[in-house]
């Protein structure tokens, strides 16, 4: 699937109430073995910054379980998945800050809680998660593909 095709497929869910790290990870979850219920279901508890709490931004979880699965997916011993998944978490993680300065749902979003009705909705309002998502796709592909891993 093209990045063009992920970005669509994502908007898509998110417009259907997806949170971002479940919007993320289920457009990759199945070139990977994995169904899309298991992966929504992996990845809630990462919505709004880890279980609603302006933690660490779904997106950016959901690009390290994205990883996980891209390297299990390309074999290898337990210890040498492990230091690729980290590279490729830090590569995204240092893609990312350059881009949104920082990795923090609650300053990502504007400061809203995501726990609260009227904070979810501001959220979805200001039209931030959206984007956040669809970058955070542009550059998990471009980062595998720059080391030779396109998805």
């Amino acid at each position: 699937m093209t990045t063009e095709k992920r970005v669509a497929q994502a908007m898509e869910m998110m417009e259907m109430g997806y949170a971002c790290s479940e919007a993320f990870l289920n457009v990759y979850c199945e070139a990977y073995g994995m169904a899309v219920s298991h992966a929504t279901a992996v990845a809630s508890g990462f919505a709004g910054g880890m279980g609603e709490k302006s933690g660490v931004c779904g997106v950016v979880s959901a690009a390290a379980m994205v990883a996980g699965l891209v390297a299990a997916f390309r074999g290898g011993a337990v210890a040498e998945r492990r230091m690729r998944t980290a590279q490729w978490v830090e590569g995204f993680r240092t893609a990312f800050v350059g881009q949104h300065g920082e990795t923090l749902c609650g300053p990502l979003n504007g400061g809203w809680d995501p726990a609260t009705p009227q904070g979810r909705l501001s959220i979805r309002d200001t039209g931030k998660a959206p984007l956040l998502v669809a970058s955070g796709i542009e550059l998990l592909d471009d980062l595998l593909a720059s080391d030779g891993h396109g998805v």
